[in-house]
């Protein structure tokens, strides 16, 4: 959380500096629609959302392991679970929320103007922004639940057709030497 609102105030404070210096009516008005619109909890969201499949995902990969090697030893499966923490961390690394955050709000100051900023920060305001704000977010967050469950499905098919053409390709190559 706290990492989320330093981006923000650094990125407010670049679009300042951009602008001479100045904390402007837009930038503040920017900080308000952000907020408004519940930028952290939108990145916070997705990441859980996020970590959520990866765990799925490796679990699936483990589950394909321990099917193809079912004699593993109790140090075999400790490694193995090693193998797949680091790639999860890997994999959760790449996605940094401060430079979404810092996109999302570069976005705004590039694409809105500060009339078109106040207007919309109204509508979110009023009774019907609010609801239209709850009615984003929770599409959003399907969509977003839709497209990871998609992914982990796939991944699931595609690991196992992977590990299969890797052996084949690396007993053909050791064939051919």
């Amino acid at each position: 959380m706290k990492k989320i609102l330093m981006v923000l105030l650094l990125s407010f404070t670049s679009i300042c500096l951009a602008n001479g210096g100045e904390n402007s009516s837009k930038d503040e008005a920017i900080n308000e629609l952000t907020q408004i619109m519940g930028l952290k909890e939108i990145l916070d969201t997705t990441m859980e959302q996020t970590k959520s499949s990866v765990k799925k995902i490796l679990s699936d990969i483990r589950s394909q392991v321990t099917v193809k090697f079912p004699n593993m030893s109790v140090k075999q499966e400790e490694n193995l679970q090693v193998i797949l923490d680091q790639y999860a961390n890997t994999i959760l690394k790449a996605i940094d929320t401060q430079t979404a955050a810092g996109i999302y709000v570069t976005e705004i100051a590039n694409n809105m103007s500060e009339e078109e900023i106040n207007y919309t920060l109204d509508f979110y305001r009023s009774p019907q922004g609010a609801r239209a704000r709850q009615a984003v977010g929770k599409a959003s967050s399907k969509l977003n639940a839709y497209f990871l469950t998609q992914i982990e499905q796939a991944t699931k098919v595609a690991y196992a057709k992977l590990t299969a053409d890797l052996e084949k390709f690396t007993k053909e190559l050791s064939e051919n030497r």
